[in-house]
Protein backbone atom coordinates (compact mmCIF):
# COMPACT_ATOMS: atom_id res chain seq x y z
CA UNK A 1 0.00 0.00 0.00
CA UNK A 2 2.82 2.52 0.90
CA UNK A 3 4.55 1.78 -2.27
CA UNK A 4 1.90 2.50 -4.49
CA UNK A 5 1.20 5.71 -2.71
CA UNK A 6 5.00 6.64 -3.37
CA UNK A 7 4.64 5.52 -7.05
CA UNK A 8 1.59 7.39 -7.09
CA UNK A 9 3.40 10.92 -5.77
CA UNK A 10 6.66 9.82 -7.81
CA UNK A 11 4.11 10.04 -11.06
CA UNK A 12 2.42 13.30 -9.53
CA UNK A 13 5.50 15.24 -9.76
CA UNK A 14 6.88 13.95 -12.87
CA UNK A 15 3.38 14.99 -14.36
CA UNK A 16 4.07 18.60 -13.00
CA UNK A 17 7.32 19.22 -14.22
CA UNK A 18 6.51 17.96 -17.52
CA UNK A 19 3.77 19.93 -18.14
CA UNK A 20 5.41 22.97 -16.67
CA UNK A 21 8.62 22.10 -18.30
CA UNK A 22 7.33 21.62 -22.20
CA UNK A 23 6.07 24.56 -22.91
CA UNK A 24 9.30 26.55 -21.78
CA UNK A 25 11.34 23.81 -23.72
CA UNK A 26 8.94 24.68 -26.94
CA UNK A 27 9.77 28.26 -26.20
CA UNK A 28 13.57 28.11 -25.82
CA UNK A 29 13.29 25.62 -29.32
CA UNK A 30 10.89 27.95 -31.32
CA UNK A 31 11.55 31.77 -29.94
CA UNK A 32 14.69 33.12 -28.05
CA UNK A 33 16.68 33.91 -31.76
CA UNK A 34 15.20 34.62 -34.64
CA UNK A 35 18.49 33.67 -36.11
CA UNK A 36 19.04 30.90 -33.91
CA UNK A 37 20.20 28.85 -36.83
CA UNK A 38 23.36 30.97 -37.63
CA UNK A 39 25.37 30.84 -33.91
CA UNK A 40 28.47 32.17 -33.37
CA UNK A 41 30.21 29.03 -33.63
CA UNK A 42 28.86 29.12 -37.64
CA UNK A 43 31.54 30.89 -39.91
CA UNK A 44 29.12 30.62 -42.79
CA UNK A 45 28.53 34.35 -44.58
CA UNK A 46 25.05 34.66 -44.43
CA UNK A 47 23.61 35.93 -47.67
CA UNK A 48 19.77 34.68 -47.73
CA UNK A 49 16.30 35.35 -46.84
CA UNK A 50 17.39 35.34 -42.92
CA UNK A 51 19.96 38.95 -44.28
CA UNK A 52 17.21 40.31 -45.52
CA UNK A 53 14.61 40.12 -42.83
CA UNK A 54 17.27 40.93 -40.07
CA UNK A 55 18.17 44.33 -42.72
CA UNK A 56 13.96 45.15 -42.70
CA UNK A 57 13.44 45.20 -38.85
CA UNK A 58 16.88 46.88 -39.06
CA UNK A 59 18.73 44.53 -37.16
CA UNK A 60 22.48 43.16 -37.80
CA UNK A 61 23.40 39.28 -37.86
CA UNK A 62 26.94 39.16 -38.54
CA UNK A 63 30.09 41.61 -37.99
CA UNK A 64 33.52 40.91 -38.89
CA UNK A 65 36.31 39.30 -36.77
CA UNK A 66 40.23 39.22 -37.87
CA UNK A 67 43.34 38.20 -35.31
CA UNK A 68 46.70 39.78 -36.81
CA UNK A 69 48.72 41.06 -39.90
CA UNK A 70 50.82 38.34 -40.39
CA UNK A 71 53.90 38.51 -43.00
CA UNK A 72 53.92 37.52 -46.26
CA UNK A 73 56.89 35.60 -47.17
CA UNK A 74 59.44 36.64 -49.23
CA UNK A 75 58.00 39.91 -49.23
CA UNK A 76 57.53 43.28 -47.37
CA UNK A 77 53.81 42.68 -47.22
CA UNK A 78 51.31 41.88 -44.20
CA UNK A 79 48.15 40.10 -44.84
CA UNK A 80 45.43 40.43 -42.57
CA UNK A 81 42.15 37.66 -43.32
CA UNK A 82 38.94 38.57 -42.39
CA UNK A 83 36.32 36.18 -40.85
CA UNK A 84 32.48 36.24 -40.70
CA UNK A 85 31.26 35.91 -37.02
CA UNK A 86 27.75 35.56 -36.09
CA UNK A 87 26.06 37.13 -32.97
CA UNK A 88 24.26 34.98 -30.70
CA UNK A 89 21.98 37.88 -30.51
CA UNK A 90 21.03 40.22 -33.71
CA UNK A 91 21.91 43.65 -32.80
CA UNK A 92 19.65 46.45 -33.30
CA UNK A 93 21.05 48.75 -35.75
CA UNK A 94 21.07 52.15 -34.21
CA UNK A 95 22.71 50.58 -31.29
CA UNK A 96 26.25 50.18 -34.19
CA UNK A 97 29.35 52.53 -32.71
CA UNK A 98 31.74 53.52 -35.07
CA UNK A 99 34.84 51.47 -33.29
CA UNK A 100 37.12 51.96 -36.18
CA UNK A 101 37.62 56.03 -35.91
CA UNK A 102 41.01 57.10 -34.94
CA UNK A 103 41.22 58.28 -31.38
CA UNK A 104 44.69 59.47 -31.94
CA UNK A 105 46.24 58.79 -35.10
CA UNK A 106 49.97 59.06 -35.27
CA UNK A 107 52.02 58.89 -38.64
CA UNK A 108 54.46 55.55 -39.19
CA UNK A 109 57.89 56.91 -39.17
CA UNK A 110 59.91 56.01 -42.24
CA UNK A 111 61.77 52.74 -42.07
CA UNK A 112 64.14 51.03 -44.30
CA UNK A 113 62.61 47.34 -45.78
CA UNK A 114 64.37 44.17 -45.19
CA UNK A 115 67.79 43.97 -46.09
CA UNK A 116 67.47 47.59 -47.68
CA UNK A 117 70.74 49.03 -45.95
CA UNK A 118 72.95 46.56 -47.59
CA UNK A 119 73.87 44.66 -44.56
CA UNK A 120 71.20 43.60 -42.18
CA UNK A 121 69.46 40.64 -43.41
CA UNK A 122 65.65 39.41 -42.42
CA UNK A 123 65.19 36.01 -42.19
CA UNK A 124 61.04 35.19 -42.04
CA UNK A 125 60.76 31.26 -40.63
CA UNK A 126 57.67 31.33 -42.65
CA UNK A 127 56.87 27.56 -43.49
CA UNK A 128 53.94 26.62 -45.69
CA UNK A 129 50.70 28.16 -45.22
CA UNK A 130 47.07 26.95 -45.31
CA UNK A 131 44.26 28.66 -43.53
CA UNK A 132 41.58 27.07 -43.39
CA UNK A 133 39.34 29.22 -41.49
CA UNK A 134 36.31 30.61 -43.13
CA UNK A 135 37.67 33.47 -44.61
CA UNK A 136 35.30 36.51 -46.38
CA UNK A 137 38.37 38.83 -47.37
CA UNK A 138 41.31 40.49 -47.09
CA UNK A 139 43.26 43.17 -46.23
CA UNK A 140 47.08 43.55 -47.91
CA UNK A 141 49.26 46.14 -46.49
CA UNK A 142 52.53 47.23 -46.98
CA UNK A 143 55.72 47.12 -44.27
CA UNK A 144 54.74 50.42 -42.48
CA UNK A 145 50.76 48.63 -42.55
CA UNK A 146 49.12 50.81 -44.66
CA UNK A 147 46.35 49.45 -46.95
CA UNK A 148 47.43 48.31 -49.77
CA UNK A 149 44.27 47.02 -51.50
CA UNK A 150 41.60 45.05 -50.21
CA UNK A 151 41.49 41.39 -52.03
CA UNK A 152 37.67 41.25 -52.67
CA UNK A 153 35.09 43.83 -54.39
CA UNK A 154 31.70 41.87 -53.46
CA UNK A 155 30.40 39.25 -51.21
CA UNK A 156 32.39 35.74 -51.25
CA UNK A 157 33.83 32.84 -49.20
CA UNK A 158 37.09 31.64 -49.20
CA UNK A 159 37.32 28.19 -48.29
CA UNK A 160 41.41 28.41 -48.05
CA UNK A 161 44.03 30.27 -48.93
CA UNK A 162 48.11 29.29 -49.66
CA UNK A 163 51.51 30.25 -49.96
CA UNK A 164 54.13 28.11 -50.75
CA UNK A 165 57.00 26.74 -48.72
CA UNK A 166 59.71 28.63 -47.61
CA UNK A 167 63.17 27.05 -48.43
CA UNK A 168 66.17 29.00 -47.49
CA UNK A 169 70.04 28.51 -49.00
CA UNK A 170 72.75 29.35 -46.63
CA UNK A 171 76.05 30.91 -48.16
CA UNK A 172 79.36 29.67 -47.60
CA UNK A 173 79.78 33.25 -45.62
CA UNK A 174 76.75 32.55 -43.42
CA UNK A 175 74.11 34.68 -44.83
CA UNK A 176 70.74 32.88 -46.08
CA UNK A 177 69.06 33.92 -48.84
CA UNK A 178 65.51 33.79 -49.34
CA UNK A 179 63.12 31.45 -51.65
CA UNK A 180 63.22 34.04 -54.73
CA UNK A 181 60.73 31.98 -56.34
CA UNK A 182 57.87 32.26 -53.75
CA UNK A 183 55.49 35.00 -55.74
CA UNK A 184 52.02 34.01 -55.57
CA UNK A 185 49.30 33.27 -52.96
CA UNK A 186 46.27 30.89 -54.20
CA UNK A 187 42.41 31.23 -52.89
CA UNK A 188 39.69 28.31 -53.42
CA UNK A 189 36.63 30.98 -53.09
CA UNK A 190 33.10 30.69 -53.72
CA UNK A 191 31.20 33.60 -54.76
CA UNK A 192 27.24 32.45 -55.40
CA UNK A 193 25.03 30.46 -53.01
CA UNK A 194 24.94 27.17 -55.36
CA UNK A 195 23.03 25.22 -52.79
CA UNK A 196 20.34 28.14 -52.09
CA UNK A 197 20.47 27.08 -48.56
CA UNK A 198 20.94 31.33 -48.23
CA UNK A 199 24.94 30.94 -46.93
CA UNK A 200 28.39 31.28 -48.60
CA UNK A 201 30.28 28.44 -46.88
CA UNK A 202 32.10 24.90 -48.05
CA UNK A 203 28.95 23.58 -49.11
CA UNK A 204 28.83 25.98 -52.56
CA UNK A 205 31.06 25.36 -55.56
CA UNK A 206 34.13 27.24 -55.54
CA UNK A 207 36.88 27.48 -57.92
CA UNK A 208 40.96 28.72 -57.82
CA UNK A 209 42.41 32.24 -57.82
CA UNK A 210 45.73 33.33 -57.35
CA UNK A 211 47.36 36.55 -57.32
CA UNK A 212 50.71 38.28 -56.50
CA UNK A 213 52.14 38.20 -52.79
CA UNK A 214 50.35 41.46 -52.46
CA UNK A 215 46.75 40.28 -53.88
CA UNK A 216 47.30 42.45 -57.64
CA UNK A 217 46.97 40.61 -60.52
CA UNK A 218 44.04 38.34 -58.71
CA UNK A 219 43.16 36.05 -61.64
CA UNK A 220 40.69 33.02 -62.01
CA UNK A 221 42.72 29.91 -62.23
CA UNK A 222 39.58 27.08 -62.63
CA UNK A 223 36.05 27.27 -63.30
CA UNK A 224 33.55 24.57 -63.49
CA UNK A 225 35.42 21.95 -61.78
CA UNK A 226 35.24 20.52 -58.25
CA UNK A 227 39.25 20.31 -56.67
CA UNK A 228 40.43 17.72 -54.62
CA UNK A 229 44.07 19.39 -54.25
CA UNK A 230 46.60 21.15 -55.37
CA UNK A 231 50.06 21.86 -55.13
CA UNK A 232 52.92 24.62 -56.33
CA UNK A 233 55.41 22.86 -58.53
CA UNK A 234 58.35 23.15 -60.42
CA UNK A 235 60.14 26.04 -58.34
CA UNK A 236 56.44 27.60 -57.80
CA UNK A 237 56.35 28.34 -61.47
CA UNK A 238 52.97 25.98 -62.17
CA UNK A 239 50.46 24.35 -60.15
CA UNK A 240 49.56 20.45 -60.54
CA UNK A 241 45.50 20.14 -59.79
CA UNK A 242 43.74 17.38 -58.83
CA UNK A 243 40.17 17.39 -59.26
CA UNK A 244 36.79 15.56 -59.85
CA UNK A 245 34.42 16.79 -63.02
CA UNK A 246 31.47 19.02 -61.33
CA UNK A 247 28.35 16.54 -61.43
CA UNK A 248 25.39 14.89 -59.58
CA UNK A 249 27.64 11.23 -59.12
CA UNK A 250 28.29 9.73 -56.45
CA UNK A 251 31.92 10.76 -54.74
CA UNK A 252 33.02 6.94 -54.97
CA UNK A 253 32.13 7.14 -58.91
CA UNK A 254 33.81 10.43 -59.83
CA UNK A 255 37.03 9.86 -61.69
CA UNK A 256 39.95 11.65 -60.42
CA UNK A 257 42.01 13.73 -63.02
CA UNK A 258 45.04 16.38 -63.19
CA UNK A 259 45.97 19.64 -64.85
CA UNK A 260 48.04 21.73 -64.15
CA UNK A 261 48.26 25.53 -64.74
CA UNK A 262 51.41 27.59 -65.56
CA UNK A 263 51.53 30.93 -63.66
CA UNK A 264 53.76 33.00 -65.98
CA UNK A 265 51.93 31.98 -68.87
CA UNK A 266 48.40 31.65 -67.21
CA UNK A 267 47.85 28.50 -69.14
CA UNK A 268 45.58 25.90 -67.81
CA UNK A 269 46.23 22.46 -69.46
CA UNK A 270 44.43 18.86 -68.94
CA UNK A 271 46.76 16.11 -69.00
CA UNK A 272 44.84 14.02 -71.12
CA UNK A 273 47.92 11.44 -71.61
CA UNK A 274 48.07 10.46 -68.46
CA UNK A 275 44.06 9.81 -68.09
CA UNK A 276 44.31 7.91 -71.50
CA UNK A 277 46.50 5.86 -69.63
CA UNK A 278 44.34 5.59 -67.01
CA UNK A 279 41.30 4.94 -68.47
CA UNK A 280 43.28 1.76 -70.17
CA UNK A 281 44.65 0.61 -67.16
CA UNK A 282 40.29 0.81 -65.37
CA UNK A 283 39.68 -1.14 -68.91
CA UNK A 284 42.03 -3.92 -68.26
CA UNK A 285 41.07 -4.59 -64.72
CA UNK A 286 37.26 -4.92 -65.30
CA UNK A 287 37.93 -7.18 -68.71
Amino acid sequence: MKLTKILNIIWLINGFFFLIGLPILMWKIIEPNRYAEYDNTHESLIIGDALDEAKKKGMVIQTVDYDKPQEVTNSPYFMLPIYAKTYESPLDLGMIEDDFEDIMFIPPTEQPGPGTDGKSKIVRNFSYYSSNRHVVNILFLNYNYEVIRTLLVEKAFISSFRIPEQDYWIKSNGIVSKDTTIKNITFQIAFEDTNNDGKLDDNDNNDLYISDLDGDNFKKVTEGIDIINYHFMKNNSELLIEFHNRSEKKEEYKRKLFATYTIPTETLSMLSEVHERLQKIDESIRD
